[in-house]
């Protein structure tokens, strides 16, 4: 087993003490973790959306280039 073979009981402990310390937070202590992730996710999301709109130019290029093989030499 992955781990050290404890059958997840370590992962367990982790996700435990992770969530008692974030209750232990402030609201002010609590407030600067969310804008760190408000901040990643808008980054995440603009490159999701740079990656999609390139991915789209790119298909419509293949696209342009299959409609244009009329235009290709005849092998």
């Amino acid at each position: 087993m992955a781990g050290g073979g404890d059958g997840g009981s370590a992962t367990k402990r982790a996700a435990k003490l992770g969530g008692e310390t974030w209750k232990s937070f402030t609201e002010d202590e609590k407030k600067v973790y969310r804008d760190i992730a408000a901040r990643l996710m808008e980054k995440r999301n603009k490159e999701t959306d740079d990656a999609e709109e390139k991915q789209a130019a790119d298909e419509a290029e293949d696209n342009d280039e299959v409609e244009n093989k009329e235009d290709a030499p005849k092998w």
